[in-house]
C-alpha cells in the first residue's frame, strides 16, 4: 500500500544509493528495502529507476545502483575529461574501456586457484600491460582479417585503440612516482584503475614505484549481477581471454 512513509523510505534508500553507488547488506536501509512488507517501497524505487535510466541490483553482500543506457546519471565525456586529465579525447576513453574489459575478464564464478589469487592479490600493472598488449594486437589482427567487420560486430573501436596504444612506451625510465598519465602504458593503466578505485571497485596497492590492482568484493559481486547473464559481455570476455592467454 502506497503511503507517505513508503515514499519517504524509498527516497531515502534511492538517494543513499545515488551518493554511494552501493550499500552494504548490514545497512539498515538495505533491511528496509528487503522487508517483505515494503513492496510499495521497492515499486517506487523501480519506477524511479525506469524514469532515470538506472537499475537496482540486490546481491548477497550489497545493494547496487547501476546506470543503464541514457541514464541521467551517466558521466559525460567532458565531465570525465575534467576529472581525469589523461582522457583528453574519446580515443583515450575507448582505450581505457578496453583496459577495463581486460581486467574484468579475470572474473570467474568458479573458485579456482587462479580466481582466488586474482581476488586476493589482483594483478600487477606490468602484467596487465602485457595482457593488454596481446589483446589489442590480436583484436587488431582480427579487424584486418575481417576487413573492418570485427569492430562493427563487437562495437570496439580497435583501429583507434591499436594505433594509440602502440605509440606509447611501457614506462618512463627512472619514474619517481605513480600518477595518472597518457604518456605511457603504465600511466594509462593507472588512469583506468584510478577510475575504478574512485568507485570503490578496486584497491590500488603501491609498492615503491610499481603497483597492483586488487578487485574489491563490491566489484566481484557487481560483475556477477550485471554481466553474468549478459551474452554480449560474455562473448567479449571469452574473446579477450582467448587472445590474452593465446
Amino acid at each position: 500500500m502506497l503511503t507517505m512513509e513508503s515514499v519517504d523510505t524509498a527516497n531515502e534508500i534511492y538517494c543513499a544509493l545515488i551518493e554511494k553507488g552501493a550499500l552494504k547488506d548490514s545497512d539498515s536501509l538495505v533491511s528496509k528495502y528487503k522487508d517483505k512488507d515494503n513492496e510499495a517501497v521497492r515499486q517506487i524505487i523501480k519506477n524511479r529507476c525506469k524514469k532515470e535510466g538506472t537499475d537496482v541490483l540486490l546481491g548477497k553482500d550489497y545493494l547496487h545502483l547501476i546506470s543503464t543506457e541514457n541514464s541521467v546519471y551517466c558521466t559525460s565525456f567532458s565531465e570525465l575529461r575534467d576529472k581525469y586529465y589523461s582522457i583528453e579525447s574519446k580515443k583515450y576513453l575507448h582505450l581505457i574501456g578496453l583496459i577495463h574489459l581486460t581486467f574484468f575478464s579475470e572474473a570467474n564464478n568458479e573458485m579456482t586457484s587462479l580466481q582466488l589469487n586474482w581476488l586476493h592479490n589482483g594483478i600487477s600493472y606490468y602484467k596487465l600491460i602485457d595482457q593488454v598488449d596481446r589483446v589489442i594486437s590480436q583484436l587488431y589482427e582480427k579487424q584486418v582479417q575481417s576487413n573492418g567487420d570485427f569492430s562493427k560486430e563487437f562495437s570496439i573501436a580497435i583501429d583507434d585503440v591499436y594505433h594509440l596504444w602502440k605509440r606509447k612506451d611501457t614506462d618512463k625510465p627512472n619514474r619517481q612516482r605513480i600518477a595518472p598519465s597518457n604518456k605511457t602504458k603504465f600511466g594509462l593503466v593507472h588512469t583506468a584503475m584510478k577510475i575504478l578505485e574512485d568507485d570503490n571497485l578496486v584497491f590500488i596497492k603501491v609498492v615503491k614505484t610499481s603497483a597492483q590492482a586488487i578487485p574489491t568484493p563490491l566489484l566481484h559481486e557487481r560483475l556477477d549481477l550485471q554481466f553474468n547473464n549478459n551474452v554480449n559481455f560474455q562473448e567479449i570476455k571469452q574473446l579477450i581471454n582467448e587472445t590474452k592467454n593465446g
